[in-house]
């Protein structure tokens, strides 16, 4: 697997103030940069797909993978409904945002009833042997650049987290 030890210092140039929390466990290996309020987290996440955990059996993948992704994890039903589910949602909006004005592969894909709802993610065994560690970073700093195209680091930390109502991409 290719060294991602960088990706804790560049990435808070693009995703500004979150938390960095570093995960090597379920079939990940790399960072979470979240955000929690009240039993909700909310995020990205950058790094490895190891083997097919549990979490992620919804994705076709071929582990190992370069994967990246937005999410909300909550127990409140609503809660998901509002950011990721409903059909302005901030989620649904940045996905469509995403597919319409990023045309290089992989594209990213949506997942409404996941926590990792914005997922972009490609086999380490589709890139050269000698070149894994260019073709990972060039992935992960593309991926990075295109979240924060859309303005969604921003939108999340920003956003309500309660079950109030909280402005969409629309609103603002």
């Amino acid at each position: 697997m290719p060294s991602i030890a960088w990706l804790r210092a560049l990435a808070p140039t693009y995703l500004g103030l979150f938390t960095v929390r570093r995960t090597a466990g379920s079939g990940l290996q790399g960072y979470y940069f979240e955000r929690r309020e009240r039993g909700a987290r909310v995020g990205f996440f950058l790094g490895f797909l190891t083997v097919h955990g549990s979490h992620f059996t919804f994705l076709k993948a071929e582990p190992p993978e370069c994967l990246a992704f937005a999410f909300l994890e909550s127990r409140s039903r609503a809660l998901s409904e509002r950011i990721i589910r409903q059909p302005d949602s901030l989620f649904r909006q940045t996905y469509h945002f995403l597919f319409k004005y990023s045309h290089s592969l992989p594209r990213f894909e949506f997942y409404e009833d996941e926590a990792a709802a914005i997922v972009r993610h490609v086999p380490l065994g589709s890139f050269p042997a000698g070149q894994r560690h260019r073709y990972a970073r060039n992935f992960f700093v593309e991926s990075l650049a295109l979240f924060v195209r859309t303005r969604l680091p921003d939108y999340l930390r920003a956003v309500d987290l309660s079950a109030a109502e909280a402005r969409t991409l629309a609103a603002s």
